[in-house]
């Protein structure tokens, strides 16, 4: 049977954190931290599926790049380099969606 690795991903909105518990005043609250996530799901041939998932800081994006292609793949790749069983078949699936 033909082993065939499927990797589907997506990044997902970014959310509001908690910064730093030090922080005294009501104007912490007000001010959220945002963290960007991106989400990759292993569906292959395994018995269960797992999701990975990458935090990353709003503030450590280079300038101008955000969630580009650059960042999107490069955080495909890294999975990829871990989490491949040695298939020599790869499906990756993912959501274009521009919104």
């Amino acid at each position: 049977m033909l082993a065939i690795a499927h990797f589907c991903y997506d990044w997902i909105q970014s959310v509001p954190v908690l910064y730093s518990p030090q922080q005294i005043g009501p104007l912490y609250f007000k001010s959220m931290h945002l963290v960007s996530i991106f989400e990759i799901n292993d569906t292959g041939n395994q018995p269960q599926s797992h999701q990975i998932n990458y935090l990353i800081d709003e503030g450590k994006f280079p300038i101008e790049v955000a969630k580009g292609a650059n960042t999107t793949l490069s955080l495909v790749y890294d999975t990829l380099i871990e989490y491949n069983r040695n298939e020599k078949n790869i499906k990756i699936t993912c959501d274009n969606c521009g919104g």
